[in-house]
C-alpha cells in the first residue's frame, strides 16, 4: 500500500496518524490494531488491553460501531498509546495528547484525524515534526472493501510498530573488489536510488570526500567520493563510496556506528585474484580514526562492529578485453547499475521497507 510520509524530519518520530473522512473506519482500524498488538503485550491480562470481543460488542452482545478506545499497551518495555477518536480538535487537544503524553506517557502514539480540515491542521501545526507516517484511509462505498482496507492499514501500522519496538539486526554491506571495477560508481548509484526514493529522507548534506588524487572523468569533471545518511521508515542507512586504504574509510565507519546506523553500505579493496586488502577489510571489523573533541583537540577513537552482521557484495566485472564493437563505458555503467540495484533490493528485503 502507498503511504503519505511526513515532509519534515525529527529524530523522534513517534506518532502514527490514520487520516480519513467521517465514517471511513478510522476508529475500527485503531481497535483492530489494539487487538493485533495484544499478542505482543508484556502482560496480555492487563485490563487496559482491549479484548477482541469487547471491542465490537456492547453489554447486549450487539455490534457497537460507536465504541471508542483510549488505552496504552506495554510491549517489550515500551508503551504504545491508542486513541480511536479523532474527529474533533477538542478531543485531540483535551483528551488524546494530554492522556498519552502527560498522564500516562507513551513511547509511540496511534491516533486519528480527518483527512482535511481542523483536526489534521491541529496535528500538522503542533506535531508535524513528530509524525512517523500518515496513513490515508479513504471512505469506500462497498462494505467488504471497507473492511479489507481497515485490516490492510491496521496490519501496516502494526508491522511498522513492531519494527520499532523490537531491536533490528544491524548490517554492514561491503562492496569489495579491485581498483577500477566500479565500486564507487556502484555505491553512488545506491545513493542515487535513495535520493530518488519518496520514502527516504537525507539527514544533513552529502559529504564530498577529497581523495587528494585530483582525478577527473573523461569530461574533465573531478570525481569525489561521497558520504551520506538517510532514514527510510525508521531504518537508518549510511553510504560511503570510499573504500581505498587510508583514513577516510575507518572514519566514516565509526561515524556511521556513532550515529546508530542500522545499515552501513561501504567498500573495501581486493585484487582480481580475490586477495583482500587487509587494511580495508580489517576496518569492517574494528576501526580506529582521529576525531576532534568538543575543545578541538584531536583524539583517537576505536570502534568494534561486533553487533553488525557483515554481508559481502561483489560487483559485476569483466576480466577480458571488451570487443571494439561494444561500448565499454556503457557496459560498465549497466553492470554498476545492476550491482547497485541488488544492494538496494537486499536492504528492502532485510527490513521490509520500500526504496525503489
Amino acid at each position: 500500500m502507498e503511504c503519505e510520509f511526513s515532509n519534515r524530519m525529527n529524530e523522534v518520530r513517534n506518532i502514527f496518524v490514520i487520516a480519513g473522512p467521517s465514517k471511513a473506519g478510522k476508529s475500527t482500524t485503531v481497535r483492530i490494531i489494539a487487538q493485533k498488538l495484544r499478542q505482543y503485550a508484556d502482560d496480555p491480562n492487563d485490563p487496559s488491553v482491549p479484548y477482541p470481543k469487547t471491542d465490537y460488542q456492547n453489554s447486549t452482545g450487539k455490534i457497537s460501531r460507536e465504541r471508542e478506545i483510549l488505552v496504552r499497551i506495554k510491549i517489550n518495555g515500551l508503551y504504545v498509546g491508542l486513541a480511536s477518536m479523532g474527529d474533533t480538535v477538542k478531543y485531540l487537544k483535551n483528551k488524546t495528547f494530554p492522556k498519552l503524553e502527560t498522564e500516562t506517557p507513551c513511547d509511540y502514539i496511534v491516533c486519528c484525524c480527518r483527512d482535511k480540515g481542523s483536526t489534521r491542521e491541529y496535528i500538522e501545526d503542533n506535531y508535524s515534526n513528530r509524525v512517523y507516517k500518515w496513513y490515508p484511509l479513504p471512505k469506500l462505498s462497498i462494505f467488504n472493501e471497507t473492511k479489507k482496507k481497515e485490516f490492510e492499514v491496521a496490519e501496516t501500522i502494526v508491522q511498522d510498530l513492531i519494527r520499532l519496538l523490537y531491536p533490528m539486526n544491524k548490517y554492514i554491506i561491503c562492496d569489495y573488489g579491485d581498483a577500477g571495477i566500479g565500486k564507487s560508481k556502484t555505491l553512488t548509484n545506491v545513493i542515487w536510488h535513495l535520493e530518488k526514493s519518496q520514502n527516504a529522507v537525507r539527514i544533513g548534506d552529502m559529504d564530498l570526500i577529497d581523495d587528494g588524487g585530483g582525478i577527473a572523468d573523461k569530461n574533465g569533471h573531478p570525481q569525489s567520493d561521497i558520504y551520506a545518511k538517510y532514514i527510510v521508515n525508521g531504518v537508518k542507512i549510511t553510504v560511503c563510496t570510499q573504500g581505498d586504504p587510508g583514513d577516510e574509510q575507518p572514519k566514516r565507519l565509526i561515524e556511521s556506528a556513532k550515529w546508530g546506523a542500522d545499515v552501513i553500505v561501504c567498500a573495501a579493496r581486493d585484487d582480481r585474484n580475490g586477495k583482500m586488502n587487509k587494511e580495508t577489510v580489517d576496518n569492517i571489523y574494528e576501526s580506529e580514526s582521529e576525531f576532534n573533541d568538543e575543545t578541538g583537540q584531536s583524539k583517537t577513537v576505536e570502534q568494534r562492529f561486533d553487533n553488525y552482521i557483515k554481508i559481502w557484495s561483489r560487483n559485476f566485472f569483466t576480466d577480458k578485453p571488451i570487443p571494439t564493437n561494444i561500448d565499454g563505458d556503457d557496459l560498465c555503467r549497466k553492470m554498476n547499475l545492476c550491482s547497485a540495484k541488488s544492494i538496494v533490493e537486499l536492504i528492502e528485503r532485510l527490513y521490509n521497507i520500500s526504496i525503489l
